[in-house]
């Protein structure tokens, strides 16, 4: 009946007035959160959050279809976990904005909604290259030189910006949602080698390379701006 200390509530953030963290009409209890406090972002606001100025809070759950960014060389730092979800129809997102950063010092959680039937082209957003992530769901990765599918086994590592294609084993609603859990998310510059195994094939099957987002945020194919495809066709 005497707690030695009491958890601070959860700060919802509804965004209200601007995209301003420091805002406290911005947040449900009217306050900038504290460090302690967890943070909830959900989707639906009129304005997503974004953090001007370095801050520190416990844990952060983005929803599904909710964006949290950080400014050019703010950094955000999550004494706890961070969660990034996902449902049939959104995905949360997290964006360092040129040189803003994140520090979590729990675990880096990204969902990926898989659903029962389909096939789904997917990409690992943490530092975890484990293959056991895909644990109950079939995966295959493509091989350009081969013009195939090869399926990935117990040796396989998930490498960064290298794309698969997975499909849930089960039809009964399990594994439905994939779920990475990493010590960082990706951020920075990342690359990855492509190959064209024979220019001249006339039936253009050769070249053909499944690059993935490396990075826990949505990225719109077809946006008209804010990123750049250089020499990659619209579709």
């Amino acid at each position: 009946d005497n707690p030695d200390s009491l958890l601070a509530p959860k700060a919802y953030w509804i965004g209200n007035t601007s995209t301003s963290w420091s805002a406290t009409a911005n947040w449900h209890l009217n306050a900038v959160p504290a460090t302690s406090q967890n943070i909830v972002i959900p989707d639906g606001t009129t304005f997503s959050p974004s953090v001007g100025t370095s801050t520190t809070v416990n844990d952060v759950t983005i929803e599904a279809g909710a964006l949290l960014s950080v400014q050019n060389s703010q950094t955000l730092t999550v004494n706890g976990n961070f969660t990034i979800k996902s449902d049939g129809s959104n995905y949360g997102s997290l964006v360092n904005v040129r040189n803003g950063t994140t520090t979590v010092t729990g675990t880096c959680t990204y969902q990926r909604y898989i659903g029962d039937q389909d096939w789904h082209l997917i990409s690992n957003p943490t530092d975890d290259n484990s293959i056991s992530v895909l644990t109950g769901y079939y995966a295959d990765a493509w091989s350009e030189a081969d013009t195939l599918w090869s399926p990935l086994t117990g040796s396989s590592t998930l490498n960064v910006m290298q794309g698969y294609s997975v499909q849930n084993s089960y039809d009964d609603g399990s594994y439905e949602t994939l779920t990475w859990d990493g010590n960082n998310f990706n951020d920075g510059n990342q690359s990855l080698g492509v190959t064209n195994s024979n220019v001249s094939d006339g039936t253009k099957t050769w070249g053909w390379n499944l690059v993935g987002n490396p990075y826990p945020s949505t990225i719109d194919w077809d946006a008209t701006s804010g990123w750049t495809r250089t020499n990659i066709d619209p579709t």
